[in-house]
């Protein structure tokens, strides 16, 4: 009898154990990078991106910004990492007295809950180049 509840509390041990190491190797949450293609224009003046969360809950944005050709961030401003993005909302980053760059933003969910756009225009109205960020 001794022999048969050691077995049953030594099984029951080891599928503890095994739950335990399921759960500690279970992945963190799928961080994502959004990223522009690179726009050039004579005529641009600034840059500005823009993300929209399509998902049901909450993002966190954990960087963005515009790097210009030199791979330097260039962001004059961003309001999209101080607090999270809700469901259904957008926020944008943008910089100032460029001509060409990039948009990168790096987000806490899978890549498909959030969309991105940036785009090059003049004088803050005239939209000269736009790219979707992947």
């Amino acid at each position: 009898m001794k022999s048969r509840t050691r077995n049953r509390a030594a099984r029951a041990c080891l599928a503890l154990a095994l739950a335990a190491a399921a759960l500690a190797a279970a992945p963190a949450a799928r961080a994502a990078t959004l990223a522009s293609g690179y726009l050039w224009s004579e005529n641009a003046t600034s840059m500005v991106c823009f993300l929209w969360n399509v998902s049901a809950s909450p993002v966190n944005v954990q960087s963005a910004g515009i790097y210009n050709s030199g791979g330097t961030n260039v962001t004059s401003y961003d309001g999209c990492t101080s607090q999270p993005l809700q469901p259904g909302k957008r926020c944008g980053f943008q910089a100032l007295n460029v001509a060409q760059a990039a948009g990168r933003a790096q987000i806490d969910v899978a890549r498909n809950r959030v969309r991105g756009t940036c785009q090059l225009s003049r004088d803050g109205n005239l939209i000269v180049e736009a790219t979707p960020m992947q």
